[in-house]
């Protein structure tokens, strides 16, 4: 007879598979890690994110329309496709109306960004190339980057009384900032070792430290002027 007192051969693994299967199906229906603070974006929410963004750091308005973007499409993520549009629909005219509100109480300014980064990069041996992609990359582009750049050209050379040409002048800031970065890389006049005898070799050492330059954003004549350059004598 079977014994009442005692559960029948594979209860317990019935039960046991039985919670376990409860037990996943809770594991399974809780949100993603993150998913929970992914709150709405009102539009107190999205100024306050906003504020606290610039509050940290410059930014251009491209850069801070597409933070509060992110965070948008992080809560986006989180529900169905429906739901997904009609709060995608109803929180963007607030992200650009909050661009909008920071960039006219000159919070966020393109100019003041450019010419900040422009200083930065031709201070640390970049060149007008590179510094106009960059600033392109972080949406200012056009008249307010080249004036950022000129004007950065004109501190770093000393200068700023406005009457040399431009083109006088960001040639000299580049050669200063080709100075910097070839010191930096120890090309050019800076090698701490004399170039191959062999002219094959020779030609190998300057396409390589021309290539390096090229992509810091300097112009070929600049790359000439510093690699061609004999080192001065100590």
């Amino acid at each position: 007879m079977l014994d009442m007192g005692r559960h029948p051969s594979g209860s317990k693994g019935r039960e046991a598979g039985t919670h376990g299967g409860e037990e996943g199906s809770a594991r399974r229906a809780r949100p993603a890690r993150g998913a929970a603070s992914a709150k709405p974006l009102t539009a107190e929410r999205i100024r306050n994110i906003a504020e606290f963004y610039v509050g940290q750091r410059e930014s251009s308005t491209r850069m801070l329309r597409a933070m509060l973007e992110r965070r948008l499409m992080r809560r986006l993520r989180t529900l169905d496709p429906e739901s997904a549009e009609e709060e995608r629909a109803a929180a963007m005219p607030l992200i650009e109306a909050e661009v909008e509100r920071l960039t006219a109480a000159g919070v966020v300014d393109d100019a003041r960004y450019a010419g900040m980064k422009a200083r930065s990069a031709l201070a640390s041996g970049r060149g007008t190339l590179r510094i106009l992609r960059d600033l392109g990359q972080k949406g200012v582009t056009g008249a307010t980057a080249e004036a950022a750049l000129l004007g950065a050209a004109r501190e770093l050379t000393d200068e700023v009384s406005g009457t040399a040409e431009a083109t006088e002048v960001l040639g000299a800031a580049e050669l200063e900032a080709a100075e910097v970065f070839a010191r930096k890389k120890r090309f050019g006049p800076y090698r701490t070792e004399p170039l191959p005898e062999a002219w094959a070799e020779r030609s190998r050492v300057w396409r390589r430290e021309a290539g390096a330059m090229a992509r810091a954003g300097f112009g070929v004549d600049t790359i000439r002027k510093v690699l061609d350059r004999e080192p001065e004598e100590s």
